[in-house]
């Protein structure tokens, strides 16, 4: 458990955090729009930034602590953007990183890149150029020198941002294979990913907190706010002015289906079941 409490942070004067408190457990993930305040929690998680106000209290089997610097070792940190070494092969840049994480001993060092090749599943491309890596191959080793250190908790920015949809797949897969025995922090602004992963999410919006809960209470927040309703295709452009249009189909020549958020029921709708997506729109919205 990670118990965020009231936390706030200001930078070149405006509060990227205002006063946040979450409780963080399992996979948990983080959803909010670009510049909602994400990247700065999961920095102040990682212990690499210090708040104005408020406190985080870590405790599980492994570590109890109010100071997150004195546990550093305990947490991985996977940026959404990250260098390795391009001219490098893959083991030798484990071997490099294991070495600057105070892994002297060598046959340790070996043990351990051996291990964490095998739970990302890149033994097979150990002696390859990191530069030849696919990208879902370099998040990956991304984690695997996360893993140098067997880390408890685990804090990863977009994990799928900049891949393509079979290794967004294989990622996800990886995250919730690994999440057997961690705590996970994921942050994204795609709905996707949490929902394959998580479960409990926090949303957040111009650094303050918006709601918490699993998935199914996020989405039950858009409960009597989805409507399917038909339209010829020359009311598309009016009905994205009138409505939060979620998705479209194809019904037949010129007609289409629509799946729009709405307070209020439009003309010949048909309601529909909430989802993620609908619940973390409204609550974006301000709606809930």
């Amino acid at each position: 458990m990670i118990n965020v409490q009231n936390i706030t942070k200001t930078y070149k004067g405006k509060k990227t955090l205002q006063k946040v408190s979450l409780e963080i457990e399992g996979i948990y993930g983080l959803l909010g729009p670009n510049g909602a305040g994400k990247t700065t929690l999961m920095r102040v998680l990682a212990g690499l930034i210090s708040v104005d106000e408020g406190k985080i209290i870590v405790e599980n089997d492994d570590l109890h602590s109010t100071d997150l610097k004195t546990i550093r070792n305990g947490i991985g940190y996977l940026p959404q953007d990250f260098d390795l070494y391009p001219k490098a092969t893959v083991y030798d840049c484990l071997n490099h990183i294991a070495l600057l994480k105070g892994i002297a001993d060598s046959q340790l060092r070996k043990e351990r890149i051996t291990t964490v090749l095998e739970q990302v599943n890149l033994v097979d491309a150990k002696k390859q150029k990191v530069s030849k890596l696919s990208g879902g191959m370099r998040k990956r080793l991304g984690i695997a020198q996360v893993f140098l250190t067997n880390p408890s908790i685990l804090i990863i920015d977009e994990p799928t941002s900049g891949l393509d949809i079979l290794e967004r797949i294989r990622f996800r897969n990886l995250l919730r294979e690994l999440s057997k025995d961690k705590t996970i922090i994921i942050s994204s602004h795609i709905v996707e990913d949490v929902e394959f992963l998580c479960t409990k999410l926090g949303i957040i919006k111009e650094g303050s907190v918006l709601a918490e809960g699993t998935p199914e209470e996020i989405a039950k927040s858009s409960d009597g706010f989805v409507w399917s309703i038909q339209i010829h295709e020359n009311e598309l452009s009016e009905t994205f002015k009138l409505y939060t249009v979620i998705d479209i189909q194809q019904r037949g020549f010129n007609i289409l289906d629509v799946r729009v958020l709405s307070k209020n029921k439009p003309s010949n709708a048909t309601p529909l079941n909430a989802t993620l997506i609908d619940g973390y729109l409204s609550i974006i919205n301000g709606w809930r």
